[in-house]
């Protein structure tokens, strides 16, 4: 699942793990949709929009339907480990905080008291993960129904990180790349799994089986008329639900193959491909 502007604006699209199949999910006109994301149950999808709503799609398509309405901003959308809630940041209260809502409808209520932008709520519902700003930012931890908040991580980038059975994967700066690393839940064990030194953007997601990490690189192709401009691959683990952003238009389907790397826990190879991942290895 991801971003495109393949059609006449900027939608969710969904596709095969491989990049095939792909079809538009959203259609909401000159309303931009983007952040999609899976429900647990696999069967609806939340997203955020350019009018500053949160709405929900059925995950085979369909009309979406308003979660919030609202004058403020509320993006970047993410379910419980249940299914039942709904976080999001929203400026509604002044500074950007992540609230939550019924998956079903209903009032949201503030969560964090001192910013929040990107929230997720561990496996076990227990407790809440978060950064503060869209862009570069310490990894927060609370729990889920408030209180205390503890820095977890002193630096993710790309909104980067993701929950594996025994820890967290993540992308930290690294001079002009970044790292994948993973941070134990038991006794905070910190590992560095690949380097890498493309530039990325904007979504990153944990394949269940943890042998994958889909995540997005910007690139710049030259067009037919010699100009250049940006571009995303779009990295595809094996399994769904899985989402990240494609920023450019330019579909993985219709690049041209590129050199890639397939990073692993012990090494690095290059191969030829348009739909690849990080293989992690065991953690």
């Amino acid at each position: 699942m991801f971003e495109s502007l393949r059609g006449e604006t900027r939608q969710n699209w969904v596709a095969d793990a491989d990049g095939s199949k792909a079809f538009q999910l959203t259609w909401l006109g000159r309303t931009l949709a983007g952040t999609p994301r899976w429900s647990p149950q696999g069967g609806e999808i939340a997203f955020d929009a350019s009018d500053g709503d949160i709405r929900s799609v059925a995950a085979e398509g369909g009309a979406a339907r308003n979660l919030t309405n609202h004058p403020a901003r509320d993006v970047v959308p993410a379910w419980s480990h249940d299914g039942r809630w709904i976080y999001f940041a929203s400026n509604r209260g002044g500074d950007s905080e992540i609230w939550k809502m019924p998956a079903a409808g209903g009032e949201p209520v503030q969560i964090t008291l001192h910013g929040g932008h990107v929230a997720r709520e561990a496996p076990d519902g227990k407790h809440l993960y978060y950064l503060k700003s869209g862009g570069e930012s310490a990894l927060w931890r609370m729990p889920a129904g408030g209180g205390p908040e503890t820095v977890v991580i002193d630096s993710v980038a790309f909104r980067a990180f993701g929950f594996g059975s025994r820890g967290i994967y993540f992308f930290t700066p690294s001079g002009s790349g970044v790292h994948l690393c993973h941070l134990d839940y038991a006794g905070g064990g910190r590992r560095v799994l690949a380097g890498l030194a493309q530039k990325l953007h904007n979504g990153f997601s944990v394949s269940s089986d943890e042998r994958s990490i889909l995540y997005s690189r910007v690139e710049t192709v030259t067009s037919t008329s010699g100009k250049t401009r940006p571009t995303a691959h779009t990295r595809k683990p094996r399994p769904r639900p899985a989402s990240a952003q494609e920023v450019a238009g330019t579909m993985i389907g219709t690049l041209r193959s590129t050199s890639v790397s397939v990073v692993t826990a012990v090494g690095r190879r290059s191969c030829n491909s348009r739909s690849v991942a990080i293989t992690c290895g065991s953690a």
